[in-house]
């Protein structure tokens, strides 16, 4: 569609969705073939600093691994490096709205969500740690 909530990005946009000030709510980046950008958020932002320069942007040392990818009944979530202890992990569609699904705890810092009743298609996993950090990842639902 060329309406994106009721604005119109431009000619051949695209959306990219991603956590990108780290709040725990989706972030949209829109880009057209002008070159324009626009970013819209599920949230306010609250902005305590501003990086002057991509290097002020502190990556972090956690990876999320999502596997197996694609997967047809179950899909387990753990963070490699970092020492972060997983929390809470939801499913969102490619529209950024959250797929009802069954999230369990296990022994090894590893959480699993049922996606058996899923629709086969392209989610996108989103993982919070104990201090809230969140990490997201791309999967594919195959039935």
């Amino acid at each position: 569609s060329s309406d994106v909530l009721g604005i119109k990005p431009g000619l051949r946009s695209n959306v990219s969705i991603a956590d990108i000030n780290h709040d725990g709510k989706n972030d949209y980046l829109t880009g057209n073939i002008r070159g324009g950008m626009m970013l819209f958020s599920d949230s306010a932002w609250r902005i305590t600093s501003i990086p002057t320069s991509i290097l002020d942007v502190v990556e972090s040392k956690a990876d999320l691994q999502v596997f197996p990818n694609p997967s047809r009944d179950q899909v387990f979530c753990r963070l490699s490096g970092g020492g972060a202890t997983l929390e809470d992990a939801m499913l969102y569609d490619l529209l950024g709205e959250s797929v009802s699904v069954q999230v369990n705890k296990g022994s090894d810092n590893t959480l699993s969500l049922s996606v058996k009743d899923v629709s086969a298609g392209i989610y996108i996993v989103r993982v919070t740690d104990v201090n809230g950090k969140s990490y997201q990842q791309k999967i594919s639902v195959m039935k």
